[in-house]
C-alpha cells in the first residue's frame, strides 16, 4: 500500500536533516523529495507499507503513522504523527 505525505520543515541547511515515514513501530524505505511548485521547505514523501503477516493483524490495535526527522547518527530530532488505523484484515487497512 503506497503512502504519499506533504510536509513543510524549515531547518538550518548546513546540517543534514534526513526524513522517514515510519507506520506504527517499523521505519519504512522513504523517498524524499522537495516540491519545486511549493513554498520553500515542502517537502514529498513516498513509501510502500508492507503487507503483514496475519499473525499481526488484530482489529482493535491502533496502528500511527508518522514522519521522523533524523540527524546523520540517525538519531530522531523530531517527530510528528499525522494518521492513525486499525488492521482489519491481512493487508486491509481502515482510517
Amino acid at each position: 500500500m503506497p503512502v504519499v505525505v506533504r510536509i513543510h520543515m524549515q531547518h538550518d541547511r548546513l546540517v543534514p536533516v534526513y526524513l522517514r515515514i515510519v507506520f506504527g513501530t517499523k521505519a519504512l524505505n522513504t523517498i524524499v523529495q522537495e516540491c519545486a511548485s511549493a513554498p520553500a521547505g515542502t517537502w514529498s514523501l513516498r513509501a510502500e507499507i508492507p503487507p503483514l503477516p496475519p499473525h499481526h493483524i488484530d482489529p482493535s490495535r491502533k496502528i500511527f503513522l508518522s514522519v521522523q526527522a533524523l540527524s546523520e547518527d540517525s538519531i530522531v530530532i523530531d517527530s510528528v504523527t499525522f494518521g492513525e488505523f486499525y488492521l482489519w484484515g491481512h493487508s486491509e487497512y481502515r482510517v
